[in-house]
C-alpha cells in the first residue's frame, strides 16, 4: 500500500509546474536558446563553426537539422573535436534562464508562493464549516501564512538581483 506522500508526488509536481508556466506567461518571458557547433583543434582555442539562435520550442522540433550539421562538420574535420554548446536565456531581457540562474530562482520563487496560497486556501476552504474553527489563531493557517511571507520576502530579494543583473547587462552592451 502506498503511503500518503508517495501519492500527490505527480500531482504537486504538476501543480509546480503550472505554476512556473503562469509566472513565467507574467513576466513575459521568451526563452530562447543558442546552439553553438564548435571544433576544437588539438591545444587550441575552440572556432565556432556553426550558431543557432531559435525559441526553445523551434529548438526541439529542428533537433534533427542541428544533429545533422553537426555530423556534417564531424565527418568534415575528423581529427577534431565538435561539439554543441547550449545558452538559454530569455530574449526580452537577454537574462540567462539555465538551471540555477536568477531568473529561473525569481520564477520557482513566484511558482512555491502560489503553492502555498493555493494550498492555504484548500485547507481554509475544508475548514469553514468547523464549528470552532478560527481562522486567525489556527497553528496550521499561521504556519501557511508565514511560509507565504517568507516566499513574498524571497521574492523581493530575488527581484532587486534581477534588477541589479539586468542594469549590468545593459551597461556592458551599451
Amino acid at each position: 500500500m502506498a503511503s500518503k506522500q508517495e501519492t500527490g508526488i505527480g500531482s504537486q509536481y504538476k501543480e509546480f509546474a503550472q505554476a512556473c508556466k503562469q509566472a513565467e506567461k507574467d513576466l513575459k518571458i521568451e526563452k530562447y536558446c543558442r546552439i553553438d557547433i564548435e571544433r576544437r583543434p588539438d591545444g587550441q582555442e575552440p572556432e565556432t563553426l556553426y550558431t543557432y539562435d531559435l525559441p526553445v520550442s523551434m529548438m526541439w522540433e529542428y533537433m534533427w537539422v542541428i544533429e545533422w550539421r553537426t555530423a556534417r562538420f564531424i565527418c568534415k574535420y575528423p581529427r577534431d573535436h565538435v561539439q554543441k554548446t547550449f545558452a538559454f536565456y530569455d530574449k526580452t531581457s537577454g537574462l540567462d534562464t539555465g538551471y540555477g540562474s536568477t531568473l529561473s530562482k525569481y520564477v520557482a520563487a513566484k511558482a512555491l508562493k502560489t503553492k502555498y496560497e493555493n494550498a492555504l486556501q484548500a485547507y481554509l476552504n475544508s475548514q469553514k464549516d468547523m464549528l470552532f474553527f478560527d481562522p486567525d489563531n489556527d497553528p496550521v493557517a499561521i504556519k501557511g501564512r508565514e511560509k507565504i511571507a517568507k516566499a513574498e520576502e524571497r521574492i523581493r530579494e530575488l527581484l532587486q538581483t534581477l534588477e541589479t543583473e539586468k542594469a549590468k547587462l545593459t551597461q556592458s552592451c551599451s
